[in-house]
């Protein structure tokens, strides 16, 4: 079996970042120089509020038994705080050791901050730095452990994959135009071999010795322009 597959020019092809295909990504953007994209995030809006509450904690903190203070001790600060997490002693000494921290250069490099986001959400959240193929256009992430591949993110952040499309029919197309199908998003290939073993992985029928022939867009005329790879 023969797969053909049609490249989407670059100027016009969208990740799956660009049509919405995430309702819901583990991932929020902290900061950098980028136009990409934003989307709700029932995590964005608890880390967006973090510092603040984090601060307001500890002067809570640093009051209780005083004159003005609102609590007893730090299990109410807790729960009053992050009324939806269970608390126990294990968690609440947690915050306490964070709270310790305050003033530090851990506190300044926002290290407290997401070690209490760590806490309060239940989710080993990482930090990592993206960029693109455009000078200075980068972004820092925090993302869930385990539930992100952080270098298939950066190129559908960036588009620096390739859409394609797989010509799917029993027919084999006699040019580029006849080729007619679905729409892949193609990551981690860095030239055309890669692009082929990837589609015949993962689009083709599992048939031993598939050949793939892509019909690589170099350009514009009239139309756009295709060779065959």
């Amino acid at each position: 079996m023969t797969i053909y597959a049609k490249q989407i020019p670059i100027d016009i092809q969208e990740s799956p970042l660009d049509i919405g295909l995430y309702d819901e990504l583990p991932v929020i953007i902290t900061g950098g120089n980028y136009q990409g994209y934003e989307w709700e995030s029932k995590y964005r809006s608890l880390w967006s509020s973090i510092k603040d509450r984090f601060d307001e904690m500890c002067y809570e903190y640093e009051d209780i038994g005083g004159m003005y203070g609102h609590y007893k001790n730090l299990t109410e600060i807790c729960r009053d705080y992050f009324p939806d997490v269970k608390w126990n002693t294990r968690l609440v000494g947690k915050v306490r050791k964070i709270i310790n921290q305050k003033d530090t250069s851990a506190y300044y490099s926002g290290d407290t901050h997401l070690d209490l986001f760590r806490i309060v959400t239940g989710l080993d959240w990482r930090e990592a730095a993206i960029t693109g193929c455009i000078q200075r256009e980068w972004a820092e992430i925090i993302y869930v452990n385990g539930q992100l591949d952080v270098d298939t993110f950066e190129e559908e952040f960036f588009n620096l994959g390739t859409e394609w499309i797989i010509h799917d029919s029993y027919e084999e197309p006699e040019s580029v135009d006849d080729i007619e199908g679905y729409t892949v998003y193609i990551t981690g290939c860095w030239n055309e071999d890669m692009t082929k073993r990837k589609i015949a992985e993962e689009y083709g029928s599992g048939e031993d010795n598939e050949k793939v022939v892509l019909y690589v867009c170099n350009g514009y005329g009239r139309h756009a322009i295709y060779e065959v790879a």
